[in-house]
């Protein structure tokens, strides 16, 4: 993703399995140029995370960021949604 074009979009989703265990997973979208000079579209799951503590924006946007952090692309992040 460091040599993306532009930016980096990214969605979340989070969901608790049946032992009220939470869990997120964000996966980023990307545009990349190929050998042929074509624009490709990528998407990649870059985490897939346990989430400890509750589920406020606070809390999340921490989980969020650290991953995003991480991965040393936060200067290219554009947008962000939720699947819900």
């Amino acid at each position: 993703m460091q040599k993306s074009l532009g930016h980096v979009s990214t969605m979340t989703d989070l969901w608790s399995d049946h032992n009220r265990n939470s869990f997120m997973a964000v996966t980023a979208h990307f545009m990349m140029q190929d050998d042929a000079g074509q624009l490709v579209l990528k998407s990649h799951l870059i985490a897939f995370r346990y989430i400890e503590g509750s589920h406020s924006g606070a809390n999340l946007g921490k989980c969020f960021v650290q991953i995003i952090d991480e991965m040393q692309f936060l200067h290219k992040v554009f947008a962000t949604s939720d699947i819900k």
